[in-house]
């Protein structure tokens, strides 16, 4: 969904689930928007104090966050 130097975000799906990746690689805060609609849920997997605000990704440096998604994508 999103790559450059320092931050990447991707989808990845499998038998009906997704789950949406966002890495920050860097040495500093990144954040990433997406639908709302998206999210499914707070079932969120965190490092280093990432969180999800309403529909934005925080990401503090050297971070990541695995969020479950409302459905997959064909």
């Amino acid at each position: 969904l999103h790559a450059d130097d320092t931050l990447l975000v991707l989808r990845r799906q499998h038998a009906g689930d997704a789950v949406l990746a966002a890495f920050n690689l860097g040495a500093e805060p990144r954040r990433f928007d997406l639908p709302r609609a998206l999210l499914a849920g707070d079932g969120v997997l965190a490092v280093a104090g990432a969180t999800v605000e309403a529909s934005t990704l925080l990401l503090p440096r050297h971070s990541a966050l695995i969020v479950p998604l409302a459905h997959a994508v064909s």
